[in-house]
């Protein structure tokens, strides 16, 4: 998303009076297209190898002028997503299977979601509904890290009977059943996801 100087300063301006107090892509326009465009930079980095796209995305947002909130956000997503790109730069992980558990155990569950998006839109059959289950799991703390806590348990029943189901399918996650008991009892901590 690039702005103009004008747009820069309209949209600085536009900020310093409507910020939220939280970071919230449910409720907030700018937040939602901050996470979702800086979600799919990092992606787009993991596919290619290459993160430059992530940081330019960052850094272009950082010179909109934005307020402390979706600052704080970005530069916390910077953070998390050097950590995960550097393990699995090190480990040389090119499976997104697996990149999508080390993002999992960075609280990169939005990032999960949109790195498994683009496995699962490949796939049918049961394959296809046992990532769904995967992707139902990212939204579920997705959920939760915004306080959605009724709409985190619902998807967190209908991510647990998909990976209950199809759990034969998922066999690259070795502690599956750590994570359907998660969120069969409602933990709000998400469980470290092993490979």
């Amino acid at each position: 998303m690039i702005f103009d100087g004008m747009q820069n300063k309209n949209l600085s301006d536009k900020n310093q009076k409507s910020t939220p107090k939280m970071f919230d892509p449910f409720n907030d326009r700018l937040s939602r297209d901050v996470r979702n465009s800086l979600s799919e930079a990092f992606v787009a980095s993991l596919m290619q190898m290459e993160e430059g796209g992530y940081l330019e995305q960052s850094q272009e947002w950082l010179r909109q002028g934005l307020t402390r909130t979706y600052r704080q956000y970005i530069q916390d997503r910077i953070q998390r997503y050097d950590l995960a790109f550097q393990q699995i730069q090190k480990k040389q992980i090119d499976d997104a299977r697996i990149q999508a558990l080390i993002l999992w155990n960075h609280g990169l569950f939005f990032e999960v979601h949109d790195i498994l998006e683009s496995i699962w839109h490949k796939t049918k059959g049961n394959e296809h509904r046992a990532i769904k289950g995967l992707i139902k799991a990212a939204g579920v703390y997705v959920h939760r890290e915004y306080n959605r806590t009724s709409s985190a348990q619902r998807l967190a029943a209908k991510s647990a009977n998909l990976l209950n189901t199809y759990a034969g399918i998922l066999g690259f996650i070795s502690n599956l059943n750590v994570l359907i008991e998660a969120l069969n009892t409602s933990n709000p901590l998400p469980p470290v996801l092993e490979f």
